[in-house]
């Protein structure tokens, strides 16, 4: 006589709630752990940021080779260089070979960087850095035939220093004097008809600070303090 066999019992019972729970599939978190306990995790935050900051200084670095082809940047290079008795062309090259020097020494320190990186996670090499804003005073408009270049660059100025938190119309006038000075000679920007009348007064009196003399003198602060206003709004 045949006995009946039981059923086999299952020798687990499946539980989809704890599929998940599963530690033996591979995720990103458990990655991690393993690296923390290597030692590893430190050494990757520290390479991140590393990579991170030589990303901005290269997006810098670039933004400022092209402004080479920004016509309103040259003039103010000019005035620079010229301020420094320095000829406008030599300077230039030496300016383009400097900074093409430093995008070399920035892109091997990224490779470099990011070859350790690879060696840790090169799967966070994919992740997008996040976006940086844009600089709005760097995009400036076309000078047209009939600008005085010396007047827009020292337009170009105000409203750089605006930018920058500079509100007070002295202190704008302090930088002008300093940024725009020419070795031996008014700043650029100064009216002429404000040199012929008051040139030798206000050089006695403040040296060749003539946008601070002008601010000063009695007889030109309105007229400073409308010139300022106006290039505010003028290259927005």
């Amino acid at each position: 006589m045949r006995t009946k066999q039981k059923p086999k019992e299952p020798t687990s019972t499946p539980n989809p709630e704890s599929d998940w729970l599963d530690v033996t599939v591979p995720s990103v978190s458990g990655h991690y752990i393993e690296l923390e306990e290597r030692g590893k995790l430190a050494e990757l935050l520290r390479l991140n940021k590393e990579r991170e900051l030589l990303k901005r200084h290269l997006m810098v670095t670039n933004d400022e080779l092209t402004q080479f082809a920004n016509r309103l940047w040259l003039l103010e290079f000019y005035v620079r260089t010229r301020a420094r008795g320095r000829r406008f062309g030599s300077a230039l090259k030496s300016e383009a070979d400097r900074l093409e020097r430093r995008k070399k020494e920035l892109n091997a320190e990224l490779d470099a960087i990011e070859k350790q990186i690879a060696q840790i996670d090169p799967l966070i090499l994919d992740i997008p850095s996040p976006p940086v804003p844009e600089i709005s005073y760097l995009e400036r408009p076309p000078i047209g035939q009939d600008d005085d270049p010396y007047i827009l660059v020292r337009d170009y100025w105000i409203k750089k220093l605006s930018i920058r938190g500079v509100s007070d119309d002295e202190e704008i006038c302090k930088n002008l004097d300093s940024e725009l000075m020419v070795r031996n000679a008014p700043p650029v920007g100064i009216p002429p008809t404000w040199i012929d009348n008051f040139g030798e007064e206000w050089r006695t009196k403040y040296g060749w600070r003539f946008y601070y003399a002008a601010y000063r003198d009695p007889r030109t602060r309105n007229r400073m303090q409308k010139m300022i206003s106006k290039a505010k709004v003028r290259l927005s």
